[in-house]
């Protein structure tokens, strides 16, 4: 995928957790404990982005540098609720972020093995 497209989907998926993280309404939304699953689910799929950003620019380190941007934005995002009406700051929001993108990386890595497995030996082994 181009680059430019990897940043622009980046920038839309960024804005729309943002928005759907002051909402008030939205919180009231998604009950415990299905809002730890869109957690998870919004951190994997940002990992996800993330990381197909940084192989697309050859970045040294990306899975340490990927936990440590998920892990930053998911504290900038509890943080920024604290003063809205219905939101609150939970360090188990955190802790599903963290889930999320720790087996993505782990998904990725195992991928990865199996990818570089077959094009050594030239062969598919599942």
């Amino acid at each position: 995928m181009q680059k430019k497209m990897l940043v622009f989907i980046l920038i839309l998926y960024s804005v729309a957790m943002f928005l759907l993280s002051i909402i008030p309404q939205v919180g009231e939304m998604i009950p415990d404990p299905y809002d730890k699953i869109v957690h998870f689910a919004g951190s994997f799929f940002l990992a996800l982005i993330i990381m197909q950003l940084f192989l697309s620019y050859g970045v040294r380190h990306r899975h340490l540098l990927l936990l440590f941007t998920v892990m930053v934005l998911a504290v900038i995002s509890e943080v920024i609720q604290i003063p809205i009406p219905e939101r609150t700051f939970s360090y188990f929001d955190m802790l599903a972020d963290l889930s999320g993108t720790v087996v993505y990386i782990i998904i990725s890595l195992v991928m990865g093995q199996r990818s570089a497995h077959r094009n050594i030996t030239g062969s598919h082994k599942p």
